[in-house]
């Protein structure tokens, strides 16, 4: 956050407890714009790319069917990431479902509804994967 301040006051203050040059324009940083573009970019390539993926196997699933399963926490943040305008909010850590292994585990005939994972076919999971890593894969048969 900047905002402008008399000369006097910036003298006073630089004289008491120091800093940088005096700022006598804002402009906008060309490295940091760049970045936030590039990080635009990569949101929209990121959204737009998923949700093709997924729409391509919105006719519904065959029998034998692979369907890939991905933690409900992590798939959120990766959603509030490539959704969101805050350039500040980065994306997330490498997919992470060794929670969902371990409710798989302990629950072995049915989820809860709240630990629910989120289902996708393998194109859509792939993409998420290339990108974050993780794991580990877990799928299950339609």
């Amino acid at each position: 956050m900047t905002s402008t301040a008399p000369l006097s006051l910036w003298k006073d203050l630089h004289q008491r407890y120091g800093g940088g040059p005096l700022v006598t324009s804002l402009e906008r940083c060309h490295v940091c714009m760049r970045a936030h573009d590039k990080l635009i970019r990569r949101r929209d390539f990121e959204l737009t790319s998923f949700q093709r993926l997924v729409a391509r196997s919105n006719d519904g699933l065959e029998e034998g069917e692979m369907v890939f399963l991905v933690d409900r926490v992590w798939f959120r943040q990766w959603r509030t990431f490539a959704v969101s305008k805050d350039s500040a909010l980065q994306p997330p850590s490498s997919i992470d479902n060794g929670c969902l292994l371990r409710q798989l585990k302990h629950y072995s005939t049915k989820l809860p509804q709240g630990l629910l994972p989120v289902e996708m076919n393998a194109q859509a999971f792939f993409f998420l994967y290339r990108i974050y890593g993780g794991g580990p894969a877990i799928f299950a048969v339609a």
